[in-house]
């Protein structure tokens, strides 16, 4: 939540709920070829499988907000489940039962397992979340110390990833596993500054939008060719497409318009393949 911004940077807090984490593997050094794209490290975080057995709900509520997750069977005879999470911050609640929004957040996330007898197993998954965060300028003039003070901000994000995979077993060594995702992000940041010697007139300072869309297909079929080699073989192909309109005032302190500082989008491809071994000896 909240990533991407100035002073708060990778973010404040996981918008994937304790709830539905699976294991997760984090490697800080050398680290498998399948992240050929990772430059100094990588968290692999997974969702869990439902309870295919038995349906189970919880709720909590504490100081980051309200959480709710359900789980259970979808089908017993063949072992299929659902699992998801939503939560809604303690902050966004209070500001809007009092009129006035300053930081908000939510974010939900699911994920159905379908078990078949012949055609593999199939899995949809997603997780989404919306930020909002709003300033006001500082009431007491007397306390105005900088341009900042005179300032009021708006900020509106929107992250979600989903997709499907489907894992196939050949035999008893071997499996071929294959996702199609999607990744979207939308960031929004605006300012607004009380011109000088005005009381009611405010010139836009920052108008920023960037979008973009990751379309991911990636496919591998991992082996078991000795009782000591295990091999792992694969291909990654990444659709990049973006869409962004930066406008800035080169001077916020003296009540200058905005400039466009970038402007622009596009569409690119990236194709990576590998192939790894683990070799015990």
């Amino acid at each position: 939540h909240f990533a991407d911004m100035i002073s708060v940077g990778g973010g404040l807090f996981s918008a994937l709920s304790s709830q539905v984490m699976g294991n997760s593997d984090f490697m800080n050094g050398a680290f498998p070829a399948e992240y050929s794209n990772a430059l100094s490290g990588v968290f692999d975080m997974s969702i869990r499988n439902g309870n295919n057995e038995k349906y189970e709900h919880a709720f909590q509520a504490g100081l980051l907000g309200f959480d709710f997750a359900s789980e259970g069977p979808l089908n017993r005879k063949n072992h299929s489940s659902y699992l998801f999470n939503y939560r809604y911050s303690a902050t966004g609640l209070l500001g809007a039962l009092a009129g006035d929004l300053n930081i908000a957040y939510q974010d939900f996330s699911f994920k159905l397992n379908i078990p078949t007898r012949k055609a593999g197993t199939f899995s949809f998954w997603g997780i989404g979340l919306t930020d909002a965060n709003k300033s006001d300028i500082t009431a007491d003039k007397t306390k105005w110390e900088t341009y900042a003070d005179r300032e009021k901000s708006e900020t509106e994000m929107a992250k979600a990833a989903g997709g499907i995979t489907h894992k196939y077993l050949l035999g008893n060594s071997a499996y071929i596993k294959t996702s199609l995702a999607a990744t979207y992000t939308n960031n929004h940041p605006r300012i607004e500054q009380l011109l000088s010697g005005s009381e009611t007139q405010y010139q836009t300072m920052v108008d920023m939008k960037n979008s973009d869309w990751d379309i991911v297909l990636s496919s591998y079929i991992n082996k078991k060719i000795t009782a000591r080699h295990i091999n792992r073989t694969g291909i990654t192909i990444t659709g990049l497409q973006y869409n962004l309109d930066f406008n800035l005032s080169p001077e916020f302190g003296l009540d200058k318009p905005m400039e466009k500082i970038a402007r622009g989008n596009g569409f690119s491809t990236v194709v990576s393949a590998f192939s790894s071994s683990i070799i015990d000896l």
